[in-house]
C-alpha cells in the first residue's frame, strides 16, 4: 500500500488495501488510521464503491465512529466526504461543511482529508454560485492551510482571497473591498518576509 502511494499509483493502493484489510480489521489500535488511509486513498482513486467499505467501518452501526478511533473528527469527515461525492447534492455538502466545521473546531491540528474536503467545497460552491457555503469552505480551507506549516502559506492565501470575493458577491459592500486590500497588505507582507 505505502509503496504505490509514493509511487502515486492509487488504483494498485486501493487494490493492496482491499488485500490488507481483512488482516488488520480487527486491530483495535491501528484499524480507524487504516480504515481512513485506505478509505481516503481509494477516494482519490475514484473508486467510491471500495471507499464507502472502508467509511462504513468508521461510521460505524450507529453512524459514529469506532471508540477505539483516535481521530473521531477525521473520520467524520472522510465518511461525509464519501457519502457526498457518491451521491452529490446541496444537502451533502452542507452536512459536510458542518461536519468539517466541528472537526477545524475540534483542535487545531490540520489533516489531507479535511484539507480536500474543504476544497472540493469550495470549488462546488463557487460553480453553484452559493456564496454563503463558499464563504464558510474558503474560511475553513484558510484556517487548515494555516495551520500546515510555511509551506501551505500560499494555499491559505488563495483560500482567503477566495473568501473575500465570495462575501463580496453576496454583499457588495466597501468592506468587503477593504478586506481584499488588507489581505493584499498581508500577502506583500508574506513575500517580503520570503526574500
Amino acid at each position: 500500500f505505502n509503496a504505490a502511494v509514493a509511487r502515486g499509483d492509487l488504483g494498485a493502493a486501493t487494490d493492496a488495501a482491499v488485500a490488507a484489510w481483512p488482516t488488520v480489521a480487527g486491530d483495535a489500535v491501528n484499524a480507524p488510521r487504516l480504515a481512513r488511509e485506505f478509505g481516503f486513498a481509494a477516494y482519490r482513486a475514484g473508486r467510491m464503491e471500495v471507499a464507502q467499505r472502508f467509511a462504513g467501518f468508521l461510521a460505524g452501526p450507529a453512524g459514529e465512529p469506532p471508540t477505539f478511533d483516535d481521530e473521531p473528527a477525521v473520520s467524520r469527515v472522510l465518511v461525509q466526504l464519501i457519502a457526498w461525492k457518491s451521491q452529490p447534492d446541496a444537502s451533502g455538502g452542507t452536512a459536510l461543511l458542518d461536519t468539517l466545521d466541528a472537526r477545524v473546531a475540534a483542535d487545531a491540528t490540520a489533516d489531507a482529508i479535511s484539507m480536500q474536503a474543504a476544497r472540493e467545497l469550495l470549488s462546488d460552491a463557487w460553480d453553484r454560485g452559493a456564496w454563503r457555503d463558499a464563504d464558510r469552505a474558503a474560511g475553513l480551507l484558510a484556517r487548515l492551510a494555516g495551520r500546515a506549516g510555511a509551506a501551505s502559506l500560499p494555499l491559505q492565501r488563495q483560500a482567503e482571497i477566495r473568501q473575500i470575493a465570495a462575501r463580496f458577491m453576496d454583499d457588495r459592500s466597501v468592506r468587503q473591498a477593504d478586506a481584499m486590500v488588507d489581505l493584499h497588505e498581508r500577502i506583500v507582507t508574506d513575500i517580503e518576509r520570503a526574500a
